[in-house]
C-alpha cells in the first residue's frame, strides 16, 4: 500500500524536526568547546557556506542547503552545528588524554584558519572538561581554576555527577565548565552537555536585551519629561497656532515612542523566550544542592532574573508611555475640535445675521422697486390719457390716471414677486 501520495508536504520536514538536534555521545574523559556566533536572521546562508567549506576540506558529506542542524565525526574532532533564528552554535568534542584540564581546548583540533573566519560575532565561548569523578588527579586538576568564592556547583543525574563553573571569561577568552561524572553513560553525558551549553548560550542571548532595556529607559525618561511639559502647557493653550504646535510636538513624541516599541519589541520578546528555555533546562537536569556551594541555577537566577525584570519594566514603561502620548494627543485634538466647532458656530450665526439683513434690504429694495415701477408706469398712462383728451376724446385724464394707480401698483408688486421666485428657484437648482 502506497500512502505517500496523500501525505502533507510538511510531513517529512516536521518528522525530521522531531529527530533534529540530537546530543553528542560523550564518554569521560572528554573535552568540549562550544561557540555561539551572532549572525542575524539573514546569516544562515553564510554560516552554511562556511560549514560546507569545512566538509569539503575533510571529504565529508555536505549539510542540506536549508538544514538547521548538522552533526558528523571528522576524525580528529566531532562537530555539531546548529542554526537558530539569529545565531549559530558550534560544539566541538574530542577525547582527552593525560593533559591537564583546561590547558588544551577541543577547538584546537580544528583548522585554525577556518575557526578564525567563522562568520558573525562571537557571543559565547565555553570550554568543558568531562572527567571521571573517580580519577582523583583529574578531579583536583579540574578544580584548580575554580578556587575562589564565586564558583557555583550542582549535583545532577541523580546526584552522582557534579557540575562546576564560575561563569567567568578567563585569560584564554573562554568560560570554563567542569563535569565530574560518576558512572554516567555516553548518551546521558551527551544530553547533559547539551543542556549545559544551551543554558550558557540562552542566558547570554537573554542578557542581550539588557543594554536595549537601559537605552529604552533613558529615552523613555526624556520623552516623559517632554510629554509632561507639553501637557502642562496644554492647560493654558487657546485655539490657533499654539495648539497646532503642541499637536505637532505630541505627534513627534508618538512617532519616537512607536519607533522604540518597534525597535525593542523583538529583543524583549526573544529575551523572555530565552529565559524560559534556561529555566526549562535546569528543570530537566534535576539539579540538587552541593553543601557549601551555591547551585548553578541560583547563581544565574541571581543575575539573570533582575535583568529580565528590567527588560519587562522597560517594555511596560514604553507601552504605557505610548498610551499616555496617545491620550494627550486625543485630548488636544478634542480641544482643537471644540474650538473649531465654536468658531464654526459663531461664523454660522454671523452668516445668518448677514442673510437676514440682506433679506430685509432685498424686501426694502423690492418695495422701492414697486414704487418706482408704479411711478413711471402711471406717468406713462397719464401721458396717454392726456394725449387722448387733446385728440378730442372724451377722457378725464386725472380721473382715469387716479383709477389706474392701484391696478398698476398691484401689477408691479406681482411682477417683482414673480421675478424673485424665479431667481430663487434657479439658485436652489444650482
Amino acid at each position: 500500500m502506497d500512502i505517500s501520495s496523500v501525505s502533507d508536504p510538511l510531513r517529512v520536514e516536521l518528522n525530521k524536526e522531531l529527530h533534529g538536534r540530537p546530543a553528542i555521545s560523550l564518554g569521560a574523559p572528554a573535552r568540549v568547546s562550544h561557540f555561539a556566533y551572532l549572525s542575524g536572521e539573514d546569516g544562515g546562508r553564510a554560516d552554511r557556506k562556511h560549514l560546507q567549506a569545512l566538509c569539503d576540506r575533510y571529504g565529508m558529506t555536505r549539510p542540506p542547503a536549508v538544514g538547521r542542524h548538522y552533526m558528523a565525526d571528522f576524525g580528529p574532532f566531532f562537530l555539531k552545528w546548529e542554526r537558530h533564528t539569529e545565531f549559530t552554535t558550534y560544539t566541538v568534542a574530542v577525547r582527552s588524554g593525560k593533559d591537564v584540564p583546561f590547558t588544551i581546548a577541543a577547538v584546537e583540533a580544528m583548522p585554525r584558519d577556518w575557526v578564525e573566519s567563522i562568520p558573525g560575532r562571537m557571543l559565547v565561548a565555553l570550554n568543558i572538561e568531562l572527567v571521571d569523578a573517580n580519577d582523583q588527579t583529574a578531579k583536583e586538576a579540574c578544580f584548580t581554576p575554580f578556587w575562589h568564592k564565586d564558583v557555583a556547583g550542582s549535583k545532577v543525574a541523580g546526584g552522582r555527577t557534579s557540575v562546576w563553573s564560575d561563569f567567568r571569561i578567563h585569560d584564554d577568552s573562554f568560560m570554563r565548565l567542569a563535569i565530574l561524572a560518576d558512572d554516567l553513560s555516553e548518551g546521558r553525558a551527551g544530553r547533559l552537555v547539551q543542556r549545559l551549553v544551551e543554558i550558557f548560550t540562552y542566558s547570554h542571548m537573554a542578557l542581550m536585551a539588557l543594554p536595549e532595556a537601559r537605552a529604552v529607559m533613558a529615552q523613555s525618561s526624556e520623552i516623559e519629561k517632554r510629554l509632561e511639559q507639553t501637557v502642562s502647557e496644554m492647560s493654558h493653550t487657546k485655539a490657533g497656532s499654539e495648539a497646532e504646535h503642541h499637536l505637532d510636538t505630541l505627534l513627534g513624541l508618538a512617532a519616537r515612542t512607536e519607533h522604540q516599541v518597534a525597535q525593542s519589541s523583538f529583543r524583549f520578546s526573544a529575551a523572555k523566550a530565552y529565559h524560559s528555555l534556561v529555566e526549562r533546562r535546569f528543570e530537566e537536569m534535576r539539579e540538587s544542592r552541593i553543601p557549601g556551594s551555591q547551585r548553578l541555577s541560583n547563581f544565574l537566577d541571581r543575575h539573570l532574573a533582575p535583568a529580565m525584570r528590567t527588560c519587562e519594566a522597560a517594555a511596560k514603561r514604553l507601552n504605557d508611555l505610548a498610551l499616555r502620548v496617545d491620550r494627550a494627543a486625543g485630548l488636544l485634538r478634542t480641544q482643537v475640535d471644540l474650538d473649531s466647532q465654536r468658531q464654526n458656530k459663531a461664523l454660522l450665526m454671523s452668516m445668518n445675521q448677514r442673510a437676514q439683513l440682506q433679506l430685509r434690504l432685498q424686501e426694502t429694495v423690492e418695495g422701492l422697486s414697486v414704487v418706482a415701477i408704479s411711478y413711471y408706469t402711471i406717468g406713462i398712462i397719464s401721458s396717454g390719457f392726456k394725449a387722448a383728451k387733446a385728440a378730442g376724446y372724451p377722457v378725464d385724464a386725472g380721473l382715469f390716471t387716479g383709477l389706474s394707480i392701484p391696478i398698476v401698483m398691484l401689477g408691479a408688486f406681482l411682477l417683482v414677486r414673480r421675478i424673485r421666485k424665479s431667481v430663487m428657484k434657479v439658485s436652489v437648482e444650482a
